[in-house]
């Protein structure tokens, strides 16, 4: 978590709010807008993939309704929210889609970008949280994936409230709060910005090697002050080919977009952009989502306006807060750790609820029994009576055992799933049980009847074995 001491930031989630004021001011002579691509026209229940598998049909574009101050500007199909009244904490998923001039559009762009904005009327605070796109995080209905696959799977699969719905469940199960809002827009929207703003200054820290989309070869932005135009912008923003990856590119992403305020800011160009609203909000409509009306879009700029630059909080989930992980098809991905992950969603938000019971400081035997997790253990080995021996070792540790069983099949391997989330009881069953942190699962589901599984696997001995 950093405080912003220098001149008011509001980073990525303004310059995403601010598309969408954009197309607030415009749209009272917008009588009916359309997606970009349509969803399709499944009649079977939701299948489950492995690796986010797309179906290859289309249906016809589907209209948005007739808007008026009250409706948010998004299709009929999105996510509803409720009205904002301007004083209760709101919270925001901004999302950058990877949609490219001639890809098909019977595939739904993934969320390239994921950053999460909150803004707290009462402690007039603002934070941001960005999420790496290859985080290994529970879909719901969807098993286990990649964060930046809930999208395209919600706008392919119609789950409800479309792919932003789907995005955003996934992202409240991870993190535990609720997410009100969501705004998205595409990169040719973000290279288009640039380049309507005379391009962003930077002053670049190191050199790093772009490949321009739709372009042949590659080009170095090298070190130093300059200014860069769209296309160079976005392919700067999105190079992974660093040592760091991933967290190199959010890190490249907040020094864009602290360009681009600066730019704004220091050009005035707010009057510009309004006047010219109307020629880009009909050139970009399409680009453009949000399930916040007009009214909350207003509201929420001006609200915006009062926050102090010490009350702005940027930060993202990084190498402190995952471990490298493969998944079950191979695929290099982010396992969290649940109580790093939401002690940074506790620093940035400055929740209204106290912090995170460990920034509490209260001992680990407290901390398990607030958590209460109701344990299954199974047995996945060859021998038989493992599964009733490691629950009496267990329940002499005084955990809740409600269900020993046999697994479905032989377990090389000793396995955790966390359902409900229970850093606590996970951290200490793992050393307790000598569990390989690659086989810890985190399959969120606040609807189970258990918090944790435990298959026990031919890898683990009973204490003196």
């Amino acid at each position: 978590m950093k405080g912003i001491n220098q001149k008011p930031v509001l980073s990525v989630g303004v310059f995403m709010i601010i598309l969408g004021v954009i197309g607030a001011v415009t749209f009272f002579s917008s009588r009916e807008l359309f997606v970009s691509w349509a969803l399709p026209d499944l009649e079977t229940t939701l299948f489950v993939p492995v690796e986010s598998p797309l179906p290859p049909t289309l249906r016809s574009p589907t209209p948005f309704p007739q808007l008026d101050l009250n409706q948010p500007l998004q299709p009929i199909t999105g996510p509803q929210p409720q009205a904002w009244d301007g004083n209760r904490r709101v919270t925001i998923l901004l999302m950058g889609l990877d949609a490219r001039a001639g890809d098909p559009t019977s595939v739904p762009p993934r969320s390239d970008t994921l950053i999460l904005f909150s803004f707290d009327p009462k402690t007039n605070t603002v934070g941001l949280l960005s999420i790496p796109r290859d985080l290994w995080v529970a879909i719901p209905g969807f098993g286990s994936g990649k964060v930046n696959t809930a999208y395209p799977l919600g706008e392919a699969y119609r789950a409800d409230g479309g792919g932003a719905g789907l995005a955003m469940r996934t992202l409240e199960t991870l993190l535990g709060i609720p997410i009100d809002y969501y705004a998205l827009a595409d990169f040719q929207l973000f290279a288009r910005f640039i380049d309507e703003i005379g391009g962003v200054k930077l002053n670049v820290p190191e050199a790093v090697e772009i490949s321009r989309v739709n372009e042949d070869g590659t080009k170095w932005i090298l070190p130093g002050v300059q200014t860069l135009p769209g296309a160079e912008a976005l392919a700067y923003v999105r190079a992974r080919n660093t040592p760091g990856g991933d967290f190199d590119r959010v890190q490249r992403q907040q020094l864009m977009l602290l360009g681009i305020r600066d730019r704004v800011l220091n050009f005035n160009l707010i009057p510009t952009l309004i006047a010219k609203a109307p020629l880009l909000y009909g050139e970009f409509s399409d680009r453009i989502r949000t399930n916040l009306t007009a009214n909350d879009l207003f509201k929420l700029a001006l609200a915006l306006q009062g926050v102090p630059s010490e009350n702005i909080f940027l930060s993202a989930i990084t190498l402190d807060d995952v471990t490298f992980y493969q998944s079950p098809e191979g695929l290099d991905v982010l396992l969290p750790l649940p109580e790093r992950i939401r002690q940074a969603r506790d620093e940035v938000f400055v929740l209204d609820d106290p912090l995170s019971p460990v920034q509490l400081g209260k001992p680990l035997d407290i901390l398990i029994e607030e958590e209460a997790a109701k344990i299954a253990v199974f047995n996945g080995t060859t021998i038989p009576g493992r599964a009733a021996l490691a629950t009496e070792f267990l329940k002499a540790e005084a955990f809740n055992i409600t269900l020993t069983d046999i697994a479905d099949e032989i377990y090389p391997k000793t396995t955790l799933i966390d359902y409900t989330g229970n850093p606590n009881t996970v951290n200490f069953l793992v050393s307790f049980l000598n569990i390989d942190p690659q086989h810890i699962l985190h399959a969120y589901n606040l609807e189970s009847d258990l918090d944790i599984k435990i298959i026990l696997g031919e890898d683990w001995r009973p204490n003196g074995e």
